[in-house]
Parts: structure tokens; sequence; C-alpha cells
């Protein structure tokens, strides 16, 4: 990770402004659908582009039941139907972008030049909704050898901070079956001592930040 001796100043102000709202990863709010969030900013006559979208399953739910929405997907897997197989290929502007459980498998350079492409293909009132496995529950990122950027909710928003965004909503992703979760919540005393979590994932929702 390079960063700029001026850069540091974003990436630490970026950290401060959201552990103003969350001291912890505790304090962050759980959902079970990560899905329900982008739903609800969805209206029709928009536009989503669904960044690595795979076989677009993540998509679908999001659109289930909605009307009206034009949906773009990209993936550089060459397996799945998409309507771009790079970023370099993209065109248009959109006024929601997913970037879901993707920014973990770059190395630093490419995820800041990733976000920055997003901040120009996003409408002046776009949303960014950006998921990413949860650090604080090791074993779950760890399973995965791809992964190789290590960010806790801190980081990720300092990472968008410095990319032009701000974060509006936060939330860690738990959807596992309510037997599960009950007993998950019975060693929560455990995991607090420890810093850890259950949760899968960090979402976040966010917007062009408004320069000074």
């Amino acid at each position: 990770m390079k960063l700029s001796p001026e850069s540091w100043s974003d990436w630490a102000a970026g950290k401060k402004a959201i552990r103003k709202r969350f001291r912890r990863v505790w304090d962050i709010p759980v959902i079970h659908k990560k899905q329900d969030p982008i739903r609800r900013g969805l209206q029709p006559g928009m536009s989503l582009l669904d960044i690595g979208a795979g076989d677009g399953e993540f998509g679908r739910k999001v659109l289930l039941g909605l009307d009206g929405i034009e949906y773009l997907t990209m993936d550089v897997d060459p397996n799945q139907p998409q309507n771009f197989r790079s970023m370099d290929e993209v065109t248009g502007r959109y006024d929601c972008i997913m970037l879901m459980e993707v920014i973990e498998h770059l190395e630093m350079p490419a995820a800041l030049d990733t976000l920055a492409r997003i901040e120009k293909l996003l409408k002046d009132d776009g949303v960014l909704a950006l998921s990413t496995p949860n650090i604080h529950n090791p074993a779950l990122f760890m399973s995965d050898p791809t992964h190789c950027l290590f960010l806790n909710y801190e980081s990720l928003g300092a990472l968008l901070y410095m990319s032009g965004f701000e974060i509006q909503e936060i939330y860690r992703t738990y959807s596992a079956s309510f037997l599960k979760r009950w007993s998950r919540w019975l060693a929560t005393p455990l995991f607090r001592l420890l810093n850890l979590d259950y949760s899968a994932s960090i979402l976040v929702l966010a917007r062009k930040r408004k320069q000074d």
C-alpha cells in the first residue's frame, strides 16, 4: 500500500469520521438481508450497475419485485453473460453501483483505481453499495485464499474517503437461521472481549463527498 504524504491526512480523516459514529465494530447495526438497504433507494427509471456480478444471483435479489430499473453487469468471468467484461468497457452514468464482495480481492492500487472509476461513473446524487467480508470474523475471511485486502470498517471508511466518498449508512450482515443467530448471541460477551464478531460482511452505502 503506497500513500503519498498528502493522502495520509485523508486516510486519517476518513478513519476519524467513521469512528465518531461507531467506536467499535459491535456498535454497527446488524441486518439479515444485505439487499434490503439497497432496494430502498431504487425507484422506477433508475439505472443499476453491478460490478463483479458473477451469475447475477445477488442482483436478482435486489431487483425482486422492482420494475423499471435498468440493470447492467460487469464481470471478468468468461463463463457468465455480462454487459461489460472490464471497467474500461463500462459506459454511461448510474444511479447506483454495486461492488459486492469484490474489493477484498484487489491489491490496494487496484482498489483505489476501481473506486476512482466508480466515482466518475456515478451520477452526482448516486449511491455506491459496497460490501466486504468482516475481518473481525477472521476464520471466515481467511477461508478464501484470494482475499488480499484487509479492511476493517475504519479502513474501509478511510479508503472511501480518499476516493471521494462519504459513508451514509453502514451495517454488519448476518443471514444465518434464527436458531444459529440465537446461539451466537449467547456467545456475544466472549466475542466482545476478544474483539471478534460473528457477522459475515460489512455493507456500506456511500455518496460522493462534497468538497470543501
